[in-house]
């Protein structure tokens, strides 16, 4: 019984060591980029641990991996926290019940999961090795300092016809805000910086709106949104996914950092 329950908890816990979350294998071949939901939040003292795992990700497969932290549950802090800088979503929670979270950090790969994070490294291997079935574009962006509206264009190149949701999200990094248990201390650094922060969606659902697809012919969505004054647009990426309706695969996603400049 007594190894039973090991068995049960072990992803739980934070003290693995960093040399053995991964295995050094051969490179994924093709261009399918995976998309990492990360549930997290600010009090959550495991969470920094799955930061950690993301960050190895992305260093063992660069532009292949993209994380997005979604504060929810209650270890996150609301942004509307009148006292600290708080970045749970008014959507947070929604996301994390639609999900089935119940434990944090959680880790939703692909739309599959969720899973803790000692097995996030598997299932984002796993999941490179399926086939992109379409290219995303995300560009023409516009900016108006006035009213903070952000612009841009996606175009998807689909390899299959199907009845599908293209999501977009915005995300802002370098965000410095509070952040529990991040050197294993059980105290908070009030100067740590949060990366990757879902900050807002520039569809009707979260989770994206119907699109048509019809192989091999392109179709573009023109999107705006407003930026909050408390977030730094120089720090605003867009990540936009394409999921098929019909078997909840996901086909590609793709990730841009805003760029106003006229520099390529």
């Amino acid at each position: 019984m007594l190894l039973a329950m090991a068995a049960v908890t072990l992803p739980g816990c934070n003290d693995i060591d960093s040399e053995e979350r991964f295995i050094e294998l051969p490179p994924i071949e093709g261009n399918r980029v995976v998309l990492l939901e990360d549930y997290t939040g600010q009090s959550c003292p495991n969470c920094p641990e799955g930061h950690r795992v993301i960050e190895q990700l992305v260093e063992q497969y660069p532009g292949k991996v993209m994380a997005v932290s979604i504060h929810a549950g209650e270890f996150a802090i609301p942004a509307t926290n009148p006292n600290y800088v708080g970045l749970k979503p008014a959507f947070g929670d929604a996301m994390s019940a639609d999900r089935g979270v119940s434990e944090y950090p959680a880790g939703v790969i692909d739309g599959q999961g969720p899973s803790l994070h000692a097995n996030w490294p598997t299932a984002v291997r796993d999941a490179l090795q399926v086939a992109a079935l379409c290219e995303i574009e995300i560009d023409g962006f516009s900016y108006d300092e006035a009213t903070r509206n952000l612009g841009g264009t996606v175009t998807v190149l689909p390899g299959k016809s199907a009845s599908a949701a293209l999501g977009i999200w915005i995300i802002e990094d370098g965000i410095v805000a509070r952040q529990y248990n991040v050197n294993g201390d059980h105290k908070w650094d009030r100067n740590y910086v949060h990366d990757h922060v879902l900050r807002s969606y520039a569809t009707t659902s979260v989770w994206g709106d119907p699109v048509t697809l019809v192989r091999d012919e392109e179709s573009s969505r023109d999107f705006s949104v407003i930026l909050d004054p408390t977030w730094n647009v120089d720090n605003i990426s867009v990540v936009a996914f394409v999921t098929d309706l019909a078997t909840g695969q996901y086909l590609q996603t793709a990730y841009a950092h805003v760029n106003l400049s006229n520099e390529e």
